[in-house]
């Protein structure tokens, strides 16, 4: 890079983006690079942390919704009278979306999102700044796809399927194909013609299965700076070095078209991966009013087919959670005051035990284990599948509001479920609509579609639901609420958040308040699920990559800091903790109580034991 090139990078405040900028920008300092956001103040926040990493070549903050015809006329207009031309162009920018449903509104509401973002928005960024690559001598249009796009690893390799997702890259790499050959096709027709215009190549680059937010750091990925080293590779490259129209990826220190998928590799010792993902039976008998599953099912997959029994079960706030493992940790959820928990409606299990056999228990077949199951299940068999009994479906109210609690920092999110008719309800959330939130939405569905509108219909993002991502989770009950312990955490949880806003962007944190009348009517020794009595479960969720760092050092430090302090203040006599919200150095009393667990040792060690 002898003159200075203009390099835009959509969606580059964050993630690959931000990567794809640090690394090019250390390498050739004497580059201008435009970082194409939607939101100027997180442009100039990626810029301002770029300087302070060292980087010296200049930056330039640019808005751009690529989804807006509008915005990219204006940006395309900007970059026109500031720099007369454009030699790179990056399209980073892209989404992920998961039906939270079966149904085909949900279906075709991921498909119409992903390719208007994944595709369309491509394709109108690549034709609105043509005419700026035009005056480049060697304009490059690089587009990110992924190894899900390939349709030969789609049909040979097994890897995490997302149709939406993987059928939008599959599009982005056609659509980078087709501008090739239309390219190609047109510089022959200039020659012929005598008319001039240099030839723009377009790429495909498939950057891998990254740590960032957009996978919620997933342990699996890799580095997004390594990531980002296949573009880099491209922006740098000497004309014709690489031909365009083609996938590439950079593997082992060197640039390949990219031909399959590799999943990253995973480091096991002593231990065995039971892969149970064609155990995905869903069966709803509505003479016996009974649900049969298998281990693989999640919480979205039965949605559908008990709505459309016009039966309903008490499933948990998250569509992506496997229903089996919720149940054997107890199973909390937003139906737990008219429904009990998930263990309540728990009619048996199918299991392998550490000794191979398949065992059924219930409570007239292997009771004892049946109890144990149901509370504390996960230490002592896998189960393969379980039968519910299901209740005759009703209506229910969602109301939802957030407020900033800090301009530009951390908000305020509440949802609230009542079961019932909206006049019914309306007395329990006027407190709620008096507080004037800044956004609120109220409507009325059916249960089998209350996950999918909670929240906004942000569990439809795949934020609420990531795959085997590195999460630090810490979890505390309380009986009560302590305001002052509540407002220090908010204060203290806004600073941490806001310091380390990209590092933690993929943090949340919970009150779960679930009614329990039904929960404390069952009896208090059917099942071996101890906390019966608990008002609210606080949620510690901190998302991020650098878990053994001076960063994860400072998250533990004040996670558990938190935990002690509502602990103290929470109106229990000695500390309760839902099982399946731990962090896992707990005491195993707070988890299964004084009196629960010395019965449950006993079960493990006489039947269940793993080392027999």
């Amino acid at each position: 890079m002898d003159t200075q090139k203009i390099i835009l990078v959509t969606g580059a405040n964050r993630g690959l983006g931000y990567c794809i900028v640090s690394v090019a920008a250390a390498r050739h300092p004497s580059a201008h690079f435009i970082l194409a956001c939607r939101s100027l103040e997180a442009g100039n926040k990626a810029v301002n942390e770029l300087k302070e990493s060292g980087i010296t070549a200049s930056l330039e903050v640019l808005k751009l919704d690529v989804t807006k015809d509008d915005e990219i006329v204006a940006a395309v207009d900007a970059v026109t009278a500031k720099h007369g031309r454009l030699d790179v162009l990056v399209n980073n920018a892209g989404i992920s979306r998961f039906p939270p449903d079966s149904s085909l509104p949900a279906l075709r509401a991921a498909y119409t999102d992903m390719f208007s973002v994944n595709v369309s928005s491509v394709a109108c960024v690549c034709a609105g700044f043509r005419p700026l690559l035009a005056q480049s001598t060697q304009p490059k249009v690089v587009n990110i796809t992924s190894g899900l796009g390939s349709m030969t690893n789609c049909l040979t390799k097994k890897m995490h399927r997302s149709p939406p997702y993987g059928t939008s890259k599959v599009a982005v790499n056609g659509l980078t194909a087709h501008l090739q050959t239309a390219e190609n096709d047109r510089v022959t027709d200039i020659r012929i013609s005598g008319d001039g215009g240099p030839k723009v190549n377009y790429y495909s680059v498939a950057p891998g299965f990254l740590k960032t937010a957009f996978t919620r750091f997933n342990e699996r990925g890799k580095d997004p700076y390594a990531g980002a080293e296949v573009i880099v590779q491209l922006i740098q490259a000497d004309p014709g070095e690489y031909p365009g129209g083609t996938q590439w990826e950079f593997e082992q220190g060197k640039m390949q078209q990219a031909t399959d998928f590799r999943p990253p590799s995973i480091d096991c010792t002593n231990g065995i991966e039971l892969d149970l993902g064609h155990f995905n039976n869903v069966r709803v008998d509505t003479d016996t009013s009974s649900l049969t599953i298998g281990a693989a099912v999640r919480f979205r997959d039965v949605v559908g087919p008990l709505g459309g029994a016009q039966k309903e079960l008490p499933i948990g706030s998250e569509p992506c959670v496997g229903i089996i493992g919720a149940t054997l940790g107890g199973g909390v959820g937003r139906y737990t005051g008219l429904h009990g928990m998930i263990v309540d409606v728990l009619q048996s299990v199918k299991l392998v035990t550490a000794a191979g056999d398949i065992i059924t228990a219930s409570t007239t077949e292997n009771s004892d284990l049946f109890w144990g199951i149901r509370g504390a299940g996960f230490n002592y068999a896998t189960v393969l599948e379980a039968t519910y009994t299901v209740i005759p479906a009703k209506l229910a109210l969602v109301w939802l509001t957030a407020y900033d609690e800090a301009l530009g920092g951390s908000f305020i999110m509440i949802n609230a479920v009542y079961v019932g008719s909206q006049t019914e309800a309306q007395q329990y959330i006027q407190p709620l609509i008096d507080a004037s939130p800044v956004i609120s939405n109220m409507v009325m569905v059916p249960w089998s579609q209350v996950n999918a509108v909670a929240l906004f219909a942000a569990e439809s993002d795949n934020y609420t639901c990531p795959t085997n991502s590195p999460h630090n989770v810490y979890g505390v009950a309380v009986n009560y609420f302590d305001v002052p312990t509540f407002q220090t955490f908010y204060e203290e949880y806004a600073t941490l958040t806001s310091s380390f806003a990209t590092e933690l962007s993929g943090t949340v944190y919970f009150i779960e308040f679930f009614p329990k009348q039904a929960v404390q009517a069952a009896a208090a020794n059917a099942t071996s699920y101890p906390w019966r009595n608990i008002t609210a479960h606080l949620l510690f969720d901190f998302a991020y990559n650098d878990t053994k760092g001076p960063l994860g050092d400072k998250i533990h430090a004040f996670a558990r800091e938190a935990r002690s302090k509502f602990a103290t203040v929470s109106g229990f006599e000695q500390p309760e903790l839902y099982v399946s919200y731990c962090h896992g150095d707990e005491e195993l009393a707070v988890l299964y109580s004084e009196e629960a667990l010395p019965r449950l040792l006993d079960l493990k060690e006489r039947q269940y034991n793993c080392s027999r």
